[in-house]
């Protein structure tokens, strides 16, 4: 058999149904990305981050880097971000210290590096469609965005969940002041 998503050759495993059909059963080899976000990332958003490392356990960059776009402006909408556009939610969480001045920055790569390869970098009355407009994503920049998101939510929801679970007293106890 042919992978579809590599192309590459794989040794199906099928086996004859009670209806004289042929049934998939599993393949080898047998691999599975590690997709897993941490629980305090919101559903939806860790869906889409989860697809993003997929895509790059894949090698289907381009798909990754979108993804990755994708849920930190997701996440800026549900940590009630404001500003017209993605620029300015970003900068918004920035300045509310939401995220640090690196984060910013990286946060704008991810921004910049989705908005010129899949919105076009041409005004929109000149904008033309380009076939394979991320042609120039490689594994090191679809590396580089699932490296920064998944520390971004860990900045942004594993540290705060962290935080609110040592800075709540358990039930009965008050907290000492040091």
């Amino acid at each position: 058999m042919q992978c579809q998503g590599c192309l590459k050759f794989i040794l199906g495993l099928v086996g004859d149904t009670s209806a004289g059909t042929w049934e998939y059963m599993e393949h080898y080899p047998i691999g599975k990305p590690d997709d897993s976000v941490d629980e305090s990332v919101p559903e939806e958003i860790a869906n889409d981050f989860a697809e993003a490392m997929r895509c790059l356990w894949i090698e289907s960059y381009k798909a990754s880097v979108a993804m990755c776009r994708r849920s930190v402006e997701a996440a800026c909408h549900d940590l009630s971000a404001t500003g017209r556009n993605l620029y300015e939610k970003i900068e918004d969480l920035a300045s509310k210290g939401v995220i640090t001045d690196r984060m910013r920055r990286m946060a704008h790569r991810v921004r910049l590096t989705g908005n010129e390869n899949l919105h076009g970098k041409g005004k929109a009355s000149d904008a033309h469609f380009d076939a394979d407009d991320l042609a120039g994503m490689q594994e090191r920049d679809a590396l580089a965005m699932v490296t920064f998101t998944k520390e971004f939510f860990h900045h942004i929801y594993a540290i705060e969940a962290l935080l609110k679970q040592y800075e709540t007293p358990p039930e009965g106890e008050t907290q000492e002041a040091s």
